[in-house]
């Protein structure tokens, strides 16, 4: 296994420059040790975790409402693939990007599986599909369902687009073999901007609290009011739909029914008149609403290309 060091800048002042903002907005912060060594930066009355290896980039205002958004330091890469040429490629692509970016190579799915049982972790992995013995998607599937929540984004290589509609649910995005330089470099920038948290406050009945985008599964209005569901928990919100629908960043959540927006990222599948998100709920699906749902995952899992699901 190649792997490449660590370039990245996690200095002490940035962790403190992110409190400092987050207790401007009312948020409770504290800092708490892993067992690894690295400490992490706790925010809101739930838990939102900051990670000390992402950087604060700005306090940003915008149709009104603040948000902080942080970024990924480092991008840390697994690079899956039995074939030695494929795989050497692969790692110039990802070698010649402008970016600190640190990543590992494996010539078999077991291997990956076999570091990640051991604690390892990545941002993103270049998982090759058609591999002796475990194959790309069955590897996904089992990363997904050992750490649900802190699934990597895994961009599956292949040399057939037919694969789309298997990886439904488990793929991020697609590379197409031979591979291409652009292509990498295009995957990864998309990686670092999935990658960025984005921490919006909503106003409850206990107070104002922060949540991390990505945990959030889905909104919902009944009898007048928002309830937020997300991997932490349920909790109401004193916004309209309306007004949450309006600060939700591009793409990331898409309306399924007149009263459900739904995360991208949580979608699992979908069956006739029902989504089914990553904890096994289903939200409905409204006829009028099923063309720009289908649309939106197309557009999520490859850019927009047109899937047939």
């Amino acid at each position: 296994m190649l792997s490449i060091e660590h370039r990245g800048n996690t200095g002490g002042t940035q962790g403190e420059h992110r409190g400092a903002v987050l207790a401007q907005w009312g948020l409770d912060c504290c800092s708490c040790a892993r067992n690894d060594g690295r400490r992490e930066l706790f925010t809101g009355s739930i838990g939102c975790c900051v990670p000390s290896r992402l950087a604060l980039r700005n306090s940003l205002t915008e149709r009104g409402r603040s948000y902080i958004l942080l970024t990924v330091i480092i991008v840390r890469i697994a690079i899956c693939e039995d074939e030695a040429e494929e795989a050497a490629k692969l790692e110039e692509c990802v070698k010649s990007h402008n970016k600190p970016v640190s990543f590992r190579t494996y010539n078999s799915a077991e291997q990956l599986l076999s570091d990640y049982e051991k604690g390892e972790r990545f941002d993103l992995i270049l998982m090759d599909i058609q591999m002796p013995g475990l194959n790309g998607f069955d590897a996904a599937k089992r990363i997904k369902k050992a750490h649900p929540g802190k699934t990597p984004l895994i961009a599956f290589v292949t040399t057939h687009s037919g694969y789309a509609p298997d990886g439904y649910g488990t793929a991020w995005r697609y590379a197409l073999k031979p591979i291409e330089r652009e292509r990498v470099i295009e995957l990864i920038d998309l990686a670092l901007g999935e990658l960025e948290q984005i921490i919006l406050p909503f106003e409850t009945a206990a107070g104002t609290i922060g949540l991390d985008v990505k945990s959030i599964m889905c909104f919902e209005v009944y009898g007048g009011k928002v309830t937020i569901k997300t991997t932490q928990g349920t909790y109401t919100t004193k916004s309209t739909l309306a007004a949450i629908a309006a600060m939700l960043p591009p793409r990331a959540f898409v309306q399924v029914h007149r009263s459900y927006y739904v995360n991208v990222e949580h979608v699992k599948r979908h069956k006739g008149k029902e989504v089914f998100l990553s904890n096994d709920e289903s939200v409905p699906l409204g006829i009028r609403m099923k063309a720009g749902f289908v649309a939106a995952m197309a557009d999520y899992l490859r850019d927009g290309s047109d899937y047939d699901y």
